[in-house]
């Protein structure tokens, strides 16, 4: 196995990991067990105002799985977001994941010629636009425990790509 593949490896097996952690301290147990493990996550993440949203950037995982460890770390953390929207609801602390699509970064584009990912990617700023109308959405508990691909959240709340589109790449695809 080369190095690079045996970093990458060992990142998303150590990413799988924390979720791991995490969900075990947050999900082991039952009923008030359980409750009381969210409330403690709940109370660390929210600091001492006791209040806000709980964000995370995730993927759909695709039939059929391609990458196990990166498969593996995604559906770890759509758990974990279903299990504290769940167990945070009472508190009315909303848990979202938000999945975007192809990622068109400085790193896809240095591995493929000018012009092949037209149409095929979004920026980050889609992505990041989908997070800051969520924490700005004094209503966002309507989305607590779910996957929410970007596509759908920018229909929502109107706001577009870089190029002023609103790309939906993973429709039809889950």
């Amino acid at each position: 196995m080369k190095s690079s593949s045996r970093r990458r490896l060992v990142a998303a097996l150590s990413a799988l990991a924390a979720c791991a952690a995490v969900a075990l301290a947050v999900g082991a147990g039952s009923g008030a067990q359980a409750t009381g493990r969210a409330d403690w996550v709940a109370t660390w993440a929210m600091g001492p105002a006791g209040a806000g949203i709980i964000l995370t950037t995730t993927w759909h995982t695709p039939e059929p799985p391609a990458w196990v460890p990166y498969e593996s770390s995604k559906a770890a953390k759509n758990r974990l977001v279903y299990a504290l929207g769940h167990h945070l609801r009472e508190k009315g602390i909303p848990c979202v994941a938000v999945a975007p699509g192809w990622m068109r970064t400085e790193l896809m584009e240095a591995h493929h010629a000018p012009g092949e990912l037209d149409g095929r990617t979004e920026t980050p700023h889609y992505g990041a636009r989908a997070v800051v109308a969520l924490a700005a959405d004094p209503d966002a508990m309507r989305f607590t425990g779910r996957t929410m691909d970007v596509a759908v959240l920018a229909r929502e709340y109107g706001f577009t790509d870089l190029d002023g589109t609103q790309p939906d790449l993973n429709q039809g695809r889950f």
